[in-house]
């Protein structure tokens, strides 16, 4: 999406820095599924957070989990 105009680059830089907008973009209203999906996938982003600081994975195990290897 580069170059698409659209201000979701300047969004994520923004969001990395740790300014989030005050409330819900109003888009979001009109798309309970979304927020619902993006909701579970932060909480599994969560857990696998406090699953890795208390014992992290090895090398191999990590790129086994990122590329989908069982």
């Amino acid at each position: 999406m580069a170059g698409s105009g659209d201000g979701r680059q300047a969004l994520c830089v923004f969001a990395g820095l740790g300014m989030l907008p005050r409330r819900p973009l109003p888009s979001l209203a009109h798309k309970p599924e979304s927020v619902a999906r993006a909701e579970q996938l932060f909480a599994d982003i969560k857990r696998k957070q406090h699953e890795w600081g208390r014992s992290p994975p090895s090398t191999h195990q990590l790129l086994r989990q990122l590329h989908g290897a069982s």
